[in-house]
């Protein structure tokens, strides 16, 4: 299962009731550890990037390493794990991606 870094950022975006999300999807990562060593090491590197994505006034709240399934759910969140329905970010206003 392959782990990826995501923020959530301080601002609610209005059309979801919800925060912005911010999916790292390069690099992916083995094993959480991994996931969350890199993050730590490069936790300067990734501030400036979100910083340069959505600006002073929407600071990150939360960065954190989760799985493809977490993904998933964030994406779409009507997602069932049984389903294993590929989810699509089109159209969800709140989530950003760099890769």
């Amino acid at each position: 299962m392959k782990f990826f870094i995501v923020a959530l950022m301080s601002m609610i975006h209005l059309d979801t009731n919800s925060p912005n999300v911010y999916i790292f999807y390069e690099p992916t990562f083995d094993t959480f550890e991994e996931c969350r060593n890199y993050a730590q090491a490069n936790g300067p590197m990734l501030m400036t990037h979100l910083f340069n994505e959505f600006g002073p006034k929407d600071r990150p709240q939360m960065v954190s390493c989760v799985n493809e399934e977490v993904i998933k759910k964030i994406l779409n969140p009507e997602y069932k794990e049984e389903s294993k329905t590929n989810a699509d970010a089109s159209g969800y206003n709140g989530i950003h991606g760099h890769s």
